[in-house]
């Protein structure tokens, strides 16, 4: 299913500017790994005048979510339903502007449940 992978874009709400991540390096049923070069673009709608906060990487990883969904939901030959991010534990981050992060950035999403 490597050309959905890179049509991907089309398969979630997110558009324009909004649609953080740029490629899927690689996904399976349990997990999927993206990269994006978004948090150095000076028009992230996302940043603020001081810069682009490492609670973005939040939204970057719930956009990972909904693509890893909608490419599973594709492999069934069906649309991935409406999804939402309910919930966030133990969530730790540093205070850093991650726009300062000259490599690419890969984010990595985990499906531990799934139901419909």
């Amino acid at each position: 299913m490597a050309s959905r992978a890179k049509d991907f874009k089309r398969l979630i709400p997110h558009s324009g500017k909004m649609s953080l991540l740029d490629e899927v390096l690689i996904y399976s049923e349990d997990s999927i790994v993206m990269r994006t070069e978004t948090h150095r673009q000076q028009d992230n709608p996302l940043r603020t005048t001081s810069g682009l906060s490492a609670v973005a990487l939040i939204e970057y990883g719930a956009q990972a979510m909904a693509v890893h969904g909608a490419l599973l939901a594709g492999e069934e030959g069906e649309k991935m339903a409406g999804g939402y991010l309910v919930s966030l534990r133990n969530v730790m981050i540093a205070s850093i502007d991650i726009s300062k992060i000259n490599e690419d950035i890969s984010i990595r999403a985990e499906r531990i449940h799934a139901a419909a």
